[in-house]
């Protein structure tokens, strides 16, 4: 169960709030973007098929067809 701030946001919500798409996406085990795509390294993908939004918290891989917040 997610605990909720007086504000009525979850902790893991403000704790991902500060954190941007990129940095999961290193830390991860995504290699270094160009520009703002990178490949999809967990399905083996060798093109830069993910595309990554930091100032929206969005990512979305075209490849596989997915993506999210």
């Amino acid at each position: 169960m997610l605990a909720n701030r007086a504000g009525g946001e979850s902790d893991v919500a403000a704790i991902l709030a500060r954190i941007q798409v990129s940095q999961i996406y290193r830390t991860l085990g995504g290699p270094e973007l160009r520009g703002n795509r990178g490949p999809a390294f967990w399905r083996d993908g060798d093109g830069l098929n993910v595309s990554i939004n930091d100032a929206r918290g969005v990512w979305h891989d075209f490849g596989g067809g997915e993506g999210g917040a």
